[in-house]
Order: C-alpha cells, then sequence, then structure tokens
C-alpha cells in the first residue's frame, strides 16, 4: 500500500493444473500446487488485511474449481485437494474478517474456456472441452466473462452483505 496505494478488492484466480497419476505424483508437484492454488490466496489475503481491517471495508474473492466442491479429476489429485482446501480458506475467512468490514466470497466454476482447460498436455484440450458441453446442463462451456461478470458483483458494493 505503501507504493501503490489502498488496497480495496482482491480477486485471488491464480491456479495450475498438471496431469499427474498417483504414481507419478511426486511430493515436489504437490507442493508446487499447494503453494500457488491454495496457500498463494492465503499469503495474499494475509498481506493485505492490515490495511482493510484499519478502513474496516475489503472484500475477497477467491476461486476453487467444482473439481473441488463437486467432482474430483482423474489424474489431477493435487488440484482437487487444492482447490477444496480453498472452499475450507474461504469459509474461515468470511467469519473471522467479516466483522472487521472484509468481505470474502468463493466461486467454484466448472468448465470455462481458458488456455488451462484447453491445453492437450495437462487438462481436457480442445476436443474435450466440446465433449464437456454435452453434459453442462446450459449445453456449453462457460466463457471468462461469465465468470468476470460474478466477480465484479462480488467484489461490488451491491454484495454488501455476501460473505
Amino acid at each position: 500500500e505503501k507504493r501503490y496505494g489502498r488496497l480495496d478488492v482482491i480477486i485471488a484466480n491464480a491456479g495450475i493444473a498438471h496431469k499427474a497419476p498417483l504414481d507419478v505424483l511426486d511430493d515436489d508437484k504437490w507442493e508446487l500446487t499447494f503453494d500457488i492454488d491454495l496457500k498463494g490466496i492465503f499469503r495474499v489475503v494475509r498481506a493485505a488485511v492490515p490495511g482493510m481491517r484499519a478502513r474496516k471495508s475489503g472484500a475477497v474473492v477467491a476461486l476453487s474449481s467444482i473439481m473441488g466442491v463437486a467432482y474430483g479429476w482423474d489424474e489431477h489429485v493435487h488440484y482437487s485437494a487444492a482447490k477444496a482446501g480453498v472452499v475450507g480458506l474461504v469459509r474461515g475467512l468470511a467469519v473471522e474478517l467479516a466483522r472487521d468490514g472484509i468481505r470474502v466470497n468463493g466461486m467454484a466454476p466448472g468448465y470455462i474456456r481458458t488456455a488451462q482447460l484447453l491445453s492437450e498436455e495437462n487438462s481436457l484440450g480442445p476436443k474435450g472441452a466440446e465433449a464437456a458441453s454435452a453434459f453442462i446442463p446450459m449445453g456449453r462451456l462457460g466463457e471468462p466473462e461469465d465468470i468476470a461478470d460474478v466477480i465484479v458483483f462480488l467484489a461490488s458494493n451491491s454484495a454488501r452483505y455476501m460473505t
């Protein structure tokens, strides 16, 4: 805040996914995934909270994944576990920070057309992503804007009583 000014909103959207079947999933891959997908959110929020507490205001939106709340993901147990951890982190932070005027909300998107999803090496790839559309109730992949619009709402004063 000394360098850039006050921080009012955190959008914690960093995440990685790598295919790694259990028999080749080593501790380094596990730790890297948790460092980025879960611990990264914790570290950013922890650093920002003092200023938000001092102002008695702030909003945090942290992204989990449908793979962390509703489904497992073959060859991605580390990703599913880290994203499930995001859900617990959001719940705990929401309760702890509410009395300080800081709202914490989470989102758990399904299949969104991103570079990560379209990676054949580490995710579904283009053909797999399109095939997934058949079992998505809305009949299509989500677009980044579909998620961004919800994030903007959650970060805004229109969501002032949501945590």
